[in-house]
């Protein structure tokens, strides 16, 4: 049963209320039966998602946290770059200053933006990559907060970007990463595994600590194992890595966890070529390499294409390339408030 209380949320003179049940990317509409200004609704329709609905606005009155973690070199910021389709995190060589980013969706026309608190006043800024990276230089500020849209996500959500926990130039970032899950009330983990150099010494001895505090905590938490288009096929099967992740992460004490697959910096250059901001030689060469190697067919003449220089890029075949890297199916999941645990917010969509 779902109840929805529209005085604690603070809207006046709402006469009816329907619900939207979103059944991986199916909606329906339902009247929801409303007792002394209390709406209900008891049927049992499957859903992975769901909104308010009153005249004609959406009420989305949940919000879905997640803090991401991962040793350095496997690809968190990249992943990260590849939901938001353009490049906001700093790469990991850069980004050795242990601050916490939190990415906040935004809906509607609203300019992604990005504050500050320092020396207790309150500062924000129009996000831009520059200013971005002089504040992530700043030893006095701990926080940066990003309110960007994530182009392919539908709920409210927001993602913790935490340092990285075996940081050689500063072994606090450890600390700060664990002290920040411990302390704060986020209830979901993304955890990013490295596909090329799985279970290391730096890993595992993070992984026992995150599996200690999921179960004091009673966390949800989410494996992404990245970079699994960088294995060797001719000597590694990518069935048998996931197989040996599985193992792994059992071998550690984890059970009940979603596990995926991802090609991470490929994803980030489709989705840049498709908002056509793939600008840099080193990006469009590789993301050439990614398109000739992929055994999806195109049709030059037929497709619509991308010209990037000298290249064609069909984008029929794009779309279904970043269907194969696996971040499609990464950012369903981030939004099964059954599979994770959702906090409670108010939007007007």
């Amino acid at each position: 049963m779902i109840i929805f209380n529209p005085k604690k949320v603070f809207l006046n003179n709402i006469n009816e209320i329907e619900i939207c049940l979103d059944n991986n990317g199916e909606m329906k509409t339902y009247p929801m039966e409303n007792e002394n200004g209390v709406f209900k609704y008891e049927a049992e329709s499957e859903y992975t998602n769901y909104f308010f609905k009153s005249k004609e606005k959406t009420y989305c009155t949940h919000k879905i946290e997640y803090v991401v973690i991962s040793t350095m070199s496997s690809g968190k910021s990249t992943f990260i770059n590849a939901l938001m389709g353009k490049d906001i995190m700093p790469s990991e060589n850069q980004a050795c200053t242990g601050k916490i980013f939190k990415l906040e969706s935004l809906f509607g026309e609203q300019k992604d933006t990005m504050c500050i608190k320092k020396e207790g006043k309150l500062e924000r800024y129009i996000l831009e990559e520059k200013i971005l990276r002089d504040l992530n230089m700043e030893e006095d500020i701990d926080q940066i907060d990003i309110q960007i849209k994530y182009p392919n996500i539908c709920n409210n959500i927001s993602i913790y970007d935490t340092p990285g926990v075996n940081s050689f130039q500063n072994k606090d970032h450890k600390n700060i990463t664990y002290n920040f899950l411990k302390k704060s009330k986020i209830k979901n983990i993304i955890y990013i595994l490295n596909a090329t150099n799985l279970a290391t010494e730096d890993d595992q001895f993070f992984l026992l600590d995150i599996e200690e505090l999921k179960n004091k905590k009673d966390m949800k938490i989410m494996f992404i194992l990245n970079k699994i288009d960088a294995l060797d096929k001719n000597k590694e099967n990518k069935e048998e890595i996931i197989e040996g992740a599985e193992k792994y992460l059992k071998e550690n004490g984890f059970e009940n966890y979603l596990l995926f697959p991802l090609s991470a910096y490929c994803a980030k250059l489709i989705r840049k070529c498709l908002n056509k901001n793939l600008k840099t030689r080193t990006e469009i060469l590789d993301l050439k390499k990614y398109y000739n190697l992929s055994t999806i067919e195109d049709n030059l003449e037929k497709d619509e294409i991308i010209c990037l220089g000298n290249f064609k890029f069909s984008v029929d075949k794009l779309k279904k390339m970043l269907e194969e890297t696996g971040i499609i199916k990464i950012e369903k999941a981030l939004q099964n408030i059954k599979e994770f645990k959702p906090t409670f917010s108010l939007r007007v969509i």
